[in-house]
């Protein structure tokens, strides 16, 4: 079996560091928020992010908001709504978190 892991190297954050992308801690961010909801557990947490591995293997850079919106719609695609709407309102909240902390500006992606 082959993987894509080897393409996506460097991910960069919302703060502009570049960071190695880790498919480990974005397959427990889903499986946080499928627990927060409890609309499915870990085992299904691991497919949502292979397949938005495959997804990220297609893009020249990668960055923290494009791996989280093909996580929202991977979510959305496998019926797991409630969940992707956390996530998207987890998301919004750590914008507005961060806007208060940079003088008020969000920044829309």
């Amino acid at each position: 079996m082959t993987t894509t892991t080897a393409c996506l190297t460097a991910l960069r954050k919302r703060n502009g560091e570049h960071v190695p992308f880790n498919l480990d801690k974005l397959e427990r961010a889903v499986a946080a928020a499928g627990a927060m909801t409890g609309e499915f557990e870990a085992g299904i947490a691991n497919m949502v992010a292979k397949a938005v591995e495959v997804y990220l293997a297609d893009l020249d850079e990668l960055d923290a908001d494009k791996v989280q919106e093909f996580m929202e719609c991977q979510l959305m695609e496998a019926g797991f709504f409630r969940t992707a709407r956390a996530c998207i309102l987890y998301r919004e909240r750590r914008q507005v978190q961060a806007a208060a902390n940079d003088g008020g500006c969000i920044r829309v992606a």
